[in-house]
């Protein structure tokens, strides 16, 4: 009987930990973030802060889809979700807010790259074209 509560308890553990780690974000940096891009063109990298803040400085390559209005339009903008998302916005709280509302819609493949303030790259202003 022992047994079988010792089997029982294993087998729920590692359920209850495959569950707490399944399309879950992973942080990573500027360095990972740019191998990733170049090695995978169907990457988006995606910019949550405002527009404005957008127009103001980004990184190339970015898209944007303000936290503002994330949870009302992530569906429809990006209806695939097994889309590799890089996400990032100034410090790195709005990216974070906007992976889980993503995790919670089911998107499967999302990194979470902080904030622009960190990124020692070069970046672009001006209007999207």
């Amino acid at each position: 009987m022992r047994h079988w509560i010792g089997v029982s308890l294993l087998i729920f553990m590692i359920i209850t930990l495959s569950a707490c780690q399944i399309n879950t974000p992973e942080i990573i940096d500027a360095d990972q973030a740019l191998e990733l891009l170049s090695n995978d063109s169907s990457v988006i990298l995606l910019d949550v802060r405002e527009y404005e803040e957008h127009i103001d400085e980004r990184i190339e390559g970015s898209e944007i889809l303000p936290l503002s209005v994330f949870e009302s339009l992530v569906e429809t903008v990006y209806p695939d979700k097994e889309t590799t998302f890089i996400v990032y916005c100034n410090s790195g709280r709005r990216s974070d807010e906007a992976i889980q509302i993503m995790l919670a819609l089911g998107y499967e493949n999302l990194y979470d790259l902080g904030g622009i303030i960190d990124w020692p790259y070069e970046t672009i202003s001006g209007e999207i074209s």
